[in-house]
Parts: structure tokens; sequence; C-alpha cells
């Protein structure tokens, strides 16, 4: 059972430890310590902010916490588990990767977890956590319920998902989420580059609207465009107009040839 005062670890000053540690703060429940492997500006914000206790290495890195949350980068996550070493058994550490497994974590002898977000963040985004995707995995039953209480400080939408299944989440948000930006930034390149003087805020009911048609509709029902309407005459000059651009007229040409295929699986009629 959580008590108040309950000590807290994060280890790692980014935009996901933030957002942890500004809704536990808010919580008024628990003590927070933020750990980095060297100095960084964004600690100070987290001490002047969020009062969280705050140090530079892992020298002191304290072994009474009730939760270790290892917020890296996945390639440091092992190591980083190495050497938190707490006094209790019932301390759980986590990570909170969609792209690592459970087994990831080399801590000994303690409740080992996997803690993932489903959501971007960026520091100065007001998340709201109530019903965003939290995915969950647990070493043990015990440790299963105890984690589910706690993130429910977060979130009711608790998913437990297995690496094999978590590692496709990740997967198809990095599509929805990292590469749609990318094309974001292609499309807003494109048009500087022109003569309109037009800016990339010029899309923005259009993406709105795109993703708003989600709340309602399934993706293979919301699919519109040249592609989807087999419009090879529009596909063509869309094509000549990247002439100069090779990377992004392979891409608009793979994408299309995409959605043709999609849409011949789900027997779309033209």
């Amino acid at each position: 059972m959580l008590k108040k005062n309950h000590k807290i670890v994060i280890i790692g000053c980014g935009n996901l430890a933030w957002h942890i540690a500004k809704q536990i703060n808010k919580l008024n429940l628990f003590d927070i310590f933020i750990y980095n492997h060297q100095a960084n500006p964004n600690l100070n914000e987290f001490k002047s902010k969020l009062k969280c206790h705050i140090d530079i290495g892992f020298k002191s890195l304290i072994r009474d916490a009730k939760y270790y949350f290892i917020c890296v980068s996945d390639n440091h996550v092992s190591n980083i588990s190495k050497i938190i070493s707490p006094i209790y058994s019932t301390s759980t550490v986590l990570h909170c990767s969609g792209s690592l497994p459970l087994k990831a974590i080399k801590t000994k002898n303690v409740n080992k977890g996997v803690f993932y977000p489903l959501q971007t963040f960026s520091k100065a985004d007001d998340i709201n956590w109530k019903h965003l995707p939290i995915l969950l995995e647990s070493n043990n039953i015990l440790n299963k319920s105890t984690l589910e209480i706690f993130t429910k400080n977060f979130s009711k939408n608790i998913i437990y998902l297995d690496y094999k299944m978590r590692i496709k989440i990740h997967l198809a948000a990095v599509l929805v989420n990292n590469f749609t930006n990318s094309l974001f930034l292609a499309a807003s390149d494109l048009i500087s580059d022109s003569s309109s003087n037009q800016n990339f805020k010029i899309f923005l009911p259009l993406i709105k609207n795109t993703f708003k048609k989600l709340n309602n509709l399934n993706p293979q029902e919301s699919q519109t465009g040249p592609a989807k309407r087999r419009d090879y005459n529009v596909i063509k000059k869309h094509l000549k107009a990247l002439e100069q651009n090779e990377d992004l007229k392979n891409i608009y040409e793979l994408i299309s040839n995409l959605i043709i295929k999609q849409q011949k699986k789900y027997h779309v009629k033209f």
C-alpha cells in the first residue's frame, strides 16, 4: 500500500521524465528524486517548479524508494538498471520504453515492470493523462496488482501487453506519429521553396479534420486522395513536381502504391 511521502526516483531529465514527475507532483503524496548522469539545465526546473530533489551522477542514488522510473534512451536502460540496488524487495524498477523487453532491467531481487505511456511528449505539452493509454508489464502477479493501483494515479486506460505485442504497438506509434510529423516537415519545406509565401499553418484545418474523422471512421474508411481514387494523371503531375527531390519523390510513389494495395485488400470499388 502506498503511503504519503513514499519516495519515487526518476532517472533522466528529458521530456518523459518531466511529465511523469509533473503528474506525480500533482498528487502531493510522494517525495520525488531526479537523477541525471551529468549536469543539465533541466534539473533546476525539476527543483524549482516541481519541488523535486535533484542530483548529478548516481553515487547518492537512494535505496529506499518505492518506484524507480528509468527514463533514458533504450541503449542505456540495462546499464542504468544495474546500479539500482533497493533495500526493499517490494520496490519496483520500471523502464518506460515501448521497444525494450522486460528483461532489459538487470536489477536483482526486486519487482520489475514496464510503464509505457502511448503518447508523444514535448516539455511544453499539457498532457491529459486521464484517458491516455499506458501499457504495463510485470514480472509477477503481486507486482501487477500494486503497479495497476499506482498507475491509476495517471490513467484509467491501462493495458497489459507482453513485449511481442508492445513492440508492434511501438512500431505502429512511430508510423502514426514520428513518420507523419516527418511528412509534415517535408510539406512545410515544399511550400517554403515555392513563391507562394504560404505558412505551414494553412494545413492545420486539413490536419485537424483528418484526425477528427478517425473518431468515427476506421483508417480504411477515412482514406481519400488520388491514390485511393487511382487517379494516375494527378499522381504523375505530383511526381513531376518532385523531380528535384528524389527522396520525397520515392516516398510519394511508395506510399501511393501502398494505398492502392490497401484499397485492393479491402475490396474497395472504384
